[in-house]
């Protein structure tokens, strides 16, 4: 079954259900030999993800003391593959861009940045011994809480909470385009996540939320991409060992700097159209039954 609470599912069963799903499926990608390390690092972290936008959608009825501990267990653990999952992002996001930067920065630039930046991958996941940390991490899930989230009965309470993580999202935004810079945009971006996630458990008793789920998670990978062009920056800033002239580097920089500025003003008018409509579709009045 998928993420989502079923038709006929009372909503503490559906939950229960999906939060148990995706802890056998996060053992099973940690475990399967067909998947690579760089994978089984982002397939934890989405697992994370969904996790703690399941848990945050149940708070009313886990109570929020209870909810807040599980919420920082999860995080936590997907803190501490974030380095790792870094590594790999800035080469996507370097591979994601490069079509649009070819006026700016030649392709020699951005294949030696690249081969630098796999490399720079391959020897740091050998001296973090990242095989050993995605070990522990799959045993410290024998110790995962355990939420009780039969006990979730209110469907109200359900879109009460996901109105919450609406309004957190809408008002993220608006400080994002009025602070104009790259930490509100990955702030925005967290929210705007956690909120696409609930749509998608909700989009069953809420049809009207299934139309944006596609437009939603457009703009969590707009961000997303604007998110990792950063983590390529940061590269460039902190080594000095880059096989990069300084004018090479600068060109690069400039070239990045401007593409990560468009995917922000795409995010924000991805953002303007989706977000309201969000809301009018979740308003109280609008579930039934």
């Amino acid at each position: 079954m998928g993420y989502r609470i079923e038709s006929g599912e009372a909503p503490g069963e559906g939950l229960d259900r999906i939060f148990t799903e995706q802890v056998d499926k996060l053992r099973r990608d940690l475990s399967d030999r067909d998947v690579s390390v760089p994978e089984k690092v982002r397939r934890a972290r989405v697992r994370c993800k969904r996790i703690r936008a399941l848990l945050a959608l149940a708070q009313d009825a886990m109570g929020r003391r209870v909810w807040k501990k599980q919420n920082r267990w999860w995080r936590d653990l997907a803190r501490s593959l974030s380095d790792v999952r870094d590594l790999s992002a800035r080469i996507e996001a370097l591979d994601a861009v490069k079509a649009g930067m070819q006026a700016e920065v030649s392709e020699s630039v951005v294949a030696r940045m690249r081969a630098w930046l796999e490399l720079d991958r391959v020897s740091r996941e050998a001296a973090w011994d990242v095989r050993e940390a995605l070990k522990r991490f799959a045993a410290r899930l024998d110790d995962a809480p355990a939420p009780e989230l039969e006990a979730c009965a209110d469907w109200d309470a359900l879109g009460g909470r996901y109105r919450h993580g609406y309004a957190k999202a809408y008002a993220a935004m608006h400080q994002a385009a009025e602070g104009d810079e790259a930490q509100l945009f990955h702030e925005w971006r967290k929210k705007m996540k956690a909120t696409g996630l609930q749509a998608r458990l909700l989009r069953e008793r809420f049809p009207e939320l299934e139309a944006d789920v596609n437009a939603g998670r457009e703009l969590s990978n707009v961000l997303g991409l604007a998110q990792d062009i950063d983590v390529v920056l940061e590269a460039l800033e902190a080594d000095r060992s880059l096989p990069l002239s300084p004018r090479e580097e600068a060109e690069l920089e400039t070239a990045l700097v401007r593409r990560r500025g468009d995917l922000f003003r795409e995010a924000l008018e991805l953002g303007g159209a989706l977000l309201p409509a969000r809301a009018e579709a979740l308003a109280p009045s609008s579930a039934t039954g």
